[in-house]
């Protein structure tokens, strides 16, 4: 998914996903999860991905990625900071 959205033209998605990190349950369940905890690091600044919002881009690359049709529970965090905080654990 992010190495996808990677290759397309920056002039058209011009938010980039630089990294993707589970947290949660699959860290240490045995059973099928209903969907799966990631974290979406961007490279932006701190005050651009305030904590449990979404980036300017965040939901023109959601749809082009197809998150949506995805078992996944996003949040968005910038990289310039620990992605790690009370919610998600490192």
């Amino acid at each position: 998914m992010c190495a996808d959205m990677a290759r397309r033209p920056a002039t058209i998605f011009p938010l980039r996903v630089t990294a993707l990190w589970t947290f949660g349950e699959v860290l240490d369940c045995r059973r099928d999860l209903d969907y799966l905890c990631v974290v979406l690091a961007v490279d932006l600044p701190i005050g651009d991905v305030p904590w449990l919002c979404a980036p300017a881009g965040a939901e023109h690359w959601s749809h082009a990625a197809g998150l949506a049709h995805k078992p996944l529970a996003a949040t968005w965090r910038t990289s310039r900071a620990p992605l790690w905080n009370h919610h998600i654990p490192y």
